[in-house]
């Protein structure tokens, strides 16, 4: 009998450290893909702003960095142009504190990539004082997601990243 249950420890054990090894061997790919998708956002979206554009060989090569990991990405792109309007004392909105007014255009993804890939060759140019903003998130199901799940774990994407800010330079 004492066999038997020294036998089913060891087993246990054994899956037990098994098991713990392949969650580490799993947490450190989703790290490793979440430092090269970082990395990856946060030069491409300093290219942008300091350039003013986007291209399409940075693009794909922005894609090809991140197909690099292995995983499937949603990337989304925002363009916000800030417009100024000045006002004539007649217009209803004008007053002496502010005789102008703002507007905002925002352009989307399918937009910017529209310019990019259908009037090739132009690149999609942005002024100095917008704001370009990325986010990259992972699409598909990682190793660790699926071994969370299976111990009754919260499956939680941790492979994403987020970036931009404001055009500084038009080099185009």
């Amino acid at each position: 009998m004492g066999k038997i249950i020294s036998s089913i420890i060891v087993s246990f054990l054994i899956v037990a450290v098994f098991m713990a090894g392949t969650c580490a061997i799993y947490a450190y790919n989703d790290e490793i893909s979440m430092i090269k998708v970082k990395e990856a956002t946060n030069n491409f979206q300093d290219t942008v702003r300091k350039k003013g554009y986007i291209s399409q060989k940075g693009y794909d090569d922005f894609v090809k960095i991140l197909s690099g990991t292995g995983n499937v990405y949603d990337i989304q792109m925002k363009h916000i142009k800030y417009i100024i309007y000045p006002l004539t004392p007649s217009n209803s909105k004008y007053t002496v504190q502010k005789p102008w007014i703002e507007l905002n255009d925002i352009y989307g993804q399918r937009y910017i990539l529209n310019v990019i890939y259908k009037q090739y060759p132009n690149d999609y140019k942005m002024n100095k004082g917008d704001d370009f903003l990325i986010t990259v998130v992972n699409k598909n199901i990682t190793g660790t997601m699926v071994f969370m799940s299976f111990i009754g774990g919260k499956a939680v994407n941790t492979i994403w990243s987020q970036g931009g800010g404001m055009i500084t330079s038009e080099e185009y």
